[in-house]
């Protein structure tokens, strides 16, 4: 579960027909990086994109809008 705002969260569940990756387009890509940061997740970030393995294998991206 990731906490997008106060009282919003997205909740991802696992079934047979899942993607390899899932991507979000954000307005603030830096509030973003700082957010997930802050919650220790292992993430790499480029040029308007930050990425994290979900350790169940899915990999989440975060893009600029």
């Amino acid at each position: 579960v990731i906490e997008s705002a106060k009282g919003q969260r997205i909740e991802l569940v696992e079934g047979q027909d899942r993607p390899a990756a899932l991507t979000f387009v954000v307005d603030d890509l830096e509030r973003w990086g700082q957010h997930l940061s802050s919650l220790d997740l292992q993430m790499s970030a480029g040029d308007n994109v930050i990425e994290i393995a979900d350790p169940d294998g899915l990999q989440l991206r975060f893009e600029q809008a």
